[in-house]
């Protein structure tokens, strides 16, 4: 049997949802006002798919992704406001997650339910990244430790970085290797991410933003490779383009920086970091142009 977890702070609203999909065969629904008792139902009967408010009165829906990763589930996690373009730029772009706007009918509720149950179980798999999994954690401002196996250990506290840790030593020398084996290896890292009590964390080793730090250990990741012999249509124009971008991200001209980039990548369109700082300038461009549109006075 199948099971469904419904967060929902509108009482009437949640009450039509739960029975509308309990009339799914074999399928389980439960249902919750509040982000407290959904994040203890989740883990007490680990669901199959999650429908959820993202504005709760006693937080935001989001928290549940962290939940997810915290127990390693992958399952389809679906986002039902009437601010969904508001939050759309803030959570990372994955096929675990949807993002649909208020209101939605209970004939399309049913159907969604429908279609995320007969897709492949991912359970098991990763959502994100490791810069996604920072992004969150920043944007948030949560206390996390991110273990990234065989590799090293990130911890954020209230949102901010806080320590790295690997095998050759700690502080932004040991967090820029965590990143480049991460973000830029050949094969995948398995990634894993629980809460952090000020108790439990280590002395603080590094300092400034995430995306900062983000942004210099993926520049030094790209000097180093360009330093291995590779093949381009124009070497030289190609590392002026990326250079220029990269400075034009940090300044936070995005738009200027990606059209730099977006000139890199005719050149040479297998490039990894090429392609992650397009996706990740798509973004806050987008961002940038929602905002004033979207934020409350």
């Amino acid at each position: 049997m199948k099971r469904i977890l419904v967060l929902e702070d509108e009482f009437f609203l949640l009450d039509s949802m739960t029975k509308y999909l309990r009339g799914l065969p074999d399928v389980r629904v439960y249902g919750y006002s509040n982000l407290k008792t959904a994040c203890k139902g989740l883990r007490e009967h680990p669901p199959d798919l999650i429908f959820s408010d993202i504005r709760l009165p006693d937080g935001s829906g989001l928290r549940l992704v962290d939940e997810l990763v915290s127990l390693n589930l992958a399952v389809p996690l679906v986002f039902i406001s009437a601010y969904a373009e508001e939050h759309r730029n803030r959570i990372p772009d994955r096929q675990n997650i949807t993002i649909l706007e208020k209101p939605l009918s209970l004939k399309r509720l049913r159907d969604i339910a429908q279609e995320k149950l007969a897709e492949p179980q991912t359970t098991g798999e990763f959502f994100f990244k490791l810069s996604d999994y920072l992004q969150i954690a920043a944007m948030g401002r949560h206390s996390v430790r991110v273990n990234c196996a065989d590799v090293g250990t990130i911890e954020v506290f209230e949102g901010h970085p806080w320590h790295a840790e690997d095998a050759e030593g700690e502080g932004l020398d040991a967090f820029k290797r965590i990143v480049a084996n991460c973000e830029t290896g050949s094969s995948p890292v398995k990634i894993t991410c629980t809460y952090l009590d000020a108790a439990d964390s280590d002395e603080p080793t590094l300092s400034g933003s995430l995306d900062g730090l983000l942004l210099d250990a993926v520049r030094e990741v790209d000097e180093t490779e360009r330093d291995q012999p590779e093949i381009f249509d124009d070497t030289s124009d190609f590392e002026r383009l990326y250079e220029r971008g990269v400075e034009l991200m940090l300044a936070k001209q995005y738009q200027a920086a990606y059209d730099a980039f977006s000139q890199a990548h005719r050149i040479d369109t297998e490039h990894r970091l090429v392609r992650t700082n397009l996706d990740r300038l798509a973004q806050l461009i987008q961002h940038a142009k929602n905002k004033p549109e979207t934020e409350l006075p």
